[in-house]
């Protein structure tokens, strides 16, 4: 039996690998990261939609408010940098400016803050109700694969230890992490 040469070994080793794709614990890491990614992606989909009304009832707010400072009277404390963090994070459609009187103003907000109570309320339950089975299944698997399948594939027990971390269950404290609920602004009577 002839002994293959460094290049033969590299030709044979490409060869597999265009048969069979990456090496199992590549193969396993990806999995756990899409199944996390579709995840997120189908709530932050959910999320948008229902970030709808709020956003529009931003757009109009500021459209009648012409400017954060008109807005200063109608909320209690410095709400106003909580506002500017609210319309980043919504990026609400700009609208032609429709000054409106301070009674108006505290009206818009009022109807901003119920649209906000009535989302968090509803992205609450669809948080509570989010399975993360899937993925800490697939958590759970890589915790116990991965370093015996990158072993076999590099064929050293230092070498596959190398950057390896367990990746414990993910939980809804995380995923409330990337996708919060939205604050409540604290509104003057």
């Amino acid at each position: 039996m002839p002994i293959l040469g460094h290049e033969a070994g590299r030709r044979e080793a490409q060869e597999l690998l265009s048969l069979y794709g990456a090496p199992a614990f590549v193969r396993r890491a990806r999995g756990v990261e899409e199944a996390l990614e579709n995840l997120l992606a189908r709530a932050r989909k959910q999320r948008s939609e229902w970030l709808e009304v709020p956003r529009k009832l931003l757009a109009d707010l500021l459209a009648s408010a012409v400017g954060w400072e008109a807005l200063r009277p109608c909320l209690k404390d410095d709400q106003i940098a909580a506002l500017q963090q609210m319309h980043a994070e919504l990026a609400p459609e700009p609208r032609p400016a429709a000054p409106a009187s301070t009674a108006a103003l505290r009206r818009r907000l009022r109807d901003v803050n119920a649209s906000v109570e009535f989302f968090n309320r509803r992205w609450r339950r669809y948080l509570d109700e989010l399975d993360l089975g899937a993925v800490n299944e697939l958590r759970e698997g890589y915790n116990r694969y991965y370093l015996v399948e990158k072993e076999c594939a590099l064929r050293s027990p230092t070498l596959a230890r190398l950057g390896y971390k367990p990746m414990p269950p993910l939980t809804l404290v995380e995923v409330e992490a990337l996708l919060p609920e939205l604050p409540l602004l604290r509104l003057r009577s």
